[in-house]
C-alpha cells in the first residue's frame, strides 16, 4: 500500500507516475485513518487510536531512511510523517471527511520538500 520513492530511468516516466501522489494519498487514508483508526477507536477510544495510527504511519515511511546517518533520518521521518499523520488522524476524527483528509495529504504531496524546507 505504501507508494515507492526510489527514481525511476527517464523512460518510464510519463503519464502513470502523474497520478501516483493521488493513488498513494487515497491508499493510504483509506487504510490509516477510516479503517486502522476507525477500529483502533471503537478499542482504545480517540486519542490512542489517533497516536497509534500515526506512529503506524511515520514507521511506514522508514525506506527513506538515509543508510549515513539511520537514527537521524528515522528521528526526522518519525517527527514529520508522525505529526501529519497526528493532524490527519486528528481531523478523521473531528470530521470524518475522507475528501478533506484526502485533499490535503495529496496537496502536501504534491508540494516538493525542497521548497518547504527553503521557506523555514
Amino acid at each position: 500500500m505504501a507508494r515507492c520513492h526510489r527514481p525511476q530511468p527517464q523512460h518510464h516516466r510519463g503519464a502513470s507516475g502523474r497520478g501516483q501522489p493521488c493513488t498513494a494519498s487515497i491508499l493510504e487514508e483509506v487504510f490509516y485513518r477510516a479503517w486502522l483508526q476507525t477500529r483502533l477507536e471503537v478499542l482504545y477510544g480517540r486519542w490512542p487510536a489517533i497516536i497509534a495510527q500515526a506512529l503506524l504511519f511515520a514507521l511506514m515511511h522508514s525506506f527513506h531512511l538515509n543508510s549515513d546517518a539511520p537514527l537521524t533520518s528515522l528521528a526526522t521521518i518519525v517527527a514529520f510523517q508522525g505529526v501529519f499523520g497526528l493532524m490527519l488522524g486528528y481531523l478523521w476524527a473531528r470530521y470524518r471527511n475522507i475528501w478533506m483528509i484526502f485533499f490535503i495529504h495529496t496537496m502536501t504531496n504534491l508540494i516538493p520538500v525542497p521548497m518547504l524546507m527553503a521557506l523555514l
